[in-house]
């Protein structure tokens, strides 16, 4: 794997829960200069995940997150004549023909997202689509169990012999659900702040942050200390969002009160 010594260096030190110098967006000129065309595709690959949630926005007619790879005008043109997205997204959409319906499905897509790019990569993004999927079926059915509905139905989309699903619909007449022992963290922030889903939020934010530090296995120079570093850059951003909107929240209380 090709090491890059000179990109690695050059990245602002991150500490949470402060931006860098240097937004997602605007490191992409020194990517596109530093790293060759095949690790290229591997930065695409990260940002897939931005580009299809994107899809959701547009349909909306609400503004995109600017962390995927592609413009609002080039998301339009690339579902317009089937170019970028991988086949499943176009399948997705020919399967869905209605708006409505298609918005109701969405979770249907995230699932093949995750599945199918999870197969397709090795290292750093392999680990990070996984751990992305699983934490966030940690937190589904802890949320359907705290609200009461079928975990079943909350994972129609999921295929049922999976073994991360499998064990969460095992426990699907228990009257709580107890995740694998790696996620008993996404637990204890999930009850920690009941009550708070900005809160929540950000406290899994924090704690994806960390967790990304520890998927680098080949050093501090490798292609998978750069994406992990865009990574939880993406992650701090998504962050920050949150806190401004919780501090517009509390604002508006204020204002109220």
């Amino acid at each position: 794997m090709r090491s890059y010594y000179y990109l690695a260096a050059s990245l602002p030190p991150l500490e949470f829960p402060h931006l860098p110098s240097e937004s997602f967006v605007s490191l992409e000129e020194s990517l596109r200069t530093n790293l060759t065309q095949g690790d290229q595709k591997q930065v695409m690959a990260l940002r897939l995940f931005a580009d299809i949630l994107n899809i959701r926005p547009l349909f909306l007619a609400e503004e995109i997150d600017a962390k995927g790879n592609l413009s609002e005008k080039e998301l339009e043109e690339a579902l317009l004549h089937q170019l970028f997205f991988p086949s499943y997204v176009f399948s997705f959409l020919e399967k869905y023909t209605t708006l409505e319906d298609k918005l109701a499905h969405f979770p249907e897509l995230l699932t093949q997202f995750f599945v199918e790019e999870s197969e397709q990569h090795e290292g750093f993004l392999r680990k990070f689509f996984t751990f992305e999927r699983e934490w966030r079926l940690v937190l589904l059915a802890l949320r359907a169990k705290r609200l009461q509905r079928d975990v079943v139905q909350e994972l129609q989309f999921e295929d049922p012999l999976d073994p991360f699903v499998l064990q969460i619909l095992m426990q699907k007449d228990a009257a709580d659900y107890e995740p694998p022992k790696e996620y008993q963290d996404v637990k204890e922030l999930f009850l920690l702040h009941l009550g708070d889903p900005v809160l929540q939020n950000q406290a899994l934010a924090r704690y994806r942050f960390f967790k990304v530090q520890e998927m680098w296995e080949d050093g501090a120079f490798s292609l998978d200390r750069i994406l992990g570093y865009l990574s939880q850059v993406m992650i701090l951003e998504y962050w920050n969002r949150l806190d401004s909107m919780r501090g517009k929240m509390i604002l508006d209380t204020f204002k109220t009160s």
